[in-house]
């Protein structure tokens, strides 16, 4: 049954996962929201330090975020985000410019799970979610 599951005779709406978005670009956050918002719950941040509080307060199942960003860059909020035993297993995915080896390994070690360049794809972008909450959710079964 799509939308829901029931449980003892009553009918439970599934909760929609929640997707943290942080960029200082409002027109990358828009596409994204615009994007995502069919299926997910999207909430939106301009810099590492908002998306730290953010994340705190949301508790979200995916975090997609640039790299260059005013206040604290992605790299040390993902950093800051992994190292907190509440956020660490919270997926990161990197979408951002910076498209050389050097920078996707900087990503990989301050803890993302994927990187995607922009301009992105929705539909590529949407795939690449859904993926990662899939794994995600395997994960957490696992566990």
């Amino acid at each position: 049954m799509s939308g829901g599951a029931r449980k003892a005779g009553v009918f439970m709406p599934e909760k929609r996962k929640k997707v943290v978005v942080v960029d200082d670009e409002e027109d990358i956050v828009g596409a994204v929201e615009e994007t995502l918002s069919g299926n997910y719950s999207v909430y939106s941040a301009q810099n590492g330090q908002e998306a730290i509080k953010l994340v705190e307060n949301t508790g979200p199942d995916l975090i997609i975020m640039d790299i260059l960003m005013p206040v604290m860059d992605g790299l040390e909020a993902c950093r800051r985000i992994k190292r907190d035993k509440l956020t660490k297993m919270i997926p990161v995915l990197f979408l951002t410019v910076k498209n050389q080896l050097e920078d996707t390994q900087k990503a990989f070690e301050a803890g993302a799970d994927s990187y995607m360049i922009k301009p992105f794809s929705p539909q590529k972008l949407m795939e690449k979610v859904e993926e990662m909450l899939m794994k995600s959710e395997l994960r957490k079964d696992m566990a």
